[in-house]
């Protein structure tokens, strides 16, 4: 090797070889190292929308709540008695989360469904739908019925 302005071959430095490298191995690749466990904390796995699951929760509250309103009236005691037997509030609060559970659970369904479309990596399409279909249904059921139980206390307090 000649450096430039000297008039011969000078040695190399230290550590650097002239010759060059030998073929008859492969070429040098770094060891596999193993992969981390992937978490769902870590972010390496997309989220469910928290909306689609509060609407689920919301609405099948509101349907065991409207069952339940259901099999208390299906007993056949009088108006007076559905109202005053039980836990003191019991039936206003099973009619009104029959009514708004469902009411709510839907419209979180479709506010998560829209969130669902403009992120497309998140999770829990399944679960807003059927919070929106179940709502809505329950919702109409929870007004048909409430609409009925208005007709029949009108009905009993004109006789």
């Amino acid at each position: 090797m000649t450096v430039p302005g000297s008039d011969g071959p000078t040695r190399p430095e230290a550590g650097w070889s002239t010759s060059p490298p030998p073929t008859d191995h492969p070429p040098f690749r770094a060891p596999a190292t193993p992969t981390p466990a992937r978490t769902p904390h870590d972010g390496a796995f997309p989220r469910t929308n928290r909306l689609a699951v509060t609407g689920l929760v919301l609405v099948l509250a509101g349907t065991v709540a409207l069952a339940l309103v259901l099999a208390r009236l299906g007993t056949g005691a009088p108006w007076t008695r559905v109202l005053e037997d039980g836990a003191p509030g019991l039936f206003p609060f099973l009619v009104t989360t029959a009514l708004a559970g469902p009411l709510a659970g839907a419209i979180c369904g479709q506010v998560a469904r829209r969130q669902l479309r403009r992120r497309p990596g998140q999770r829990g399409h399944g679960a807003a739908v059927t919070a929106t279909a179940i709502g809505w249904t329950m919702t109409a059921i929870g007004v048909v019925v409430t609409g009925l139980i208005i007709v029949m206390v009108i009905a009993l307090a004109s006789h």
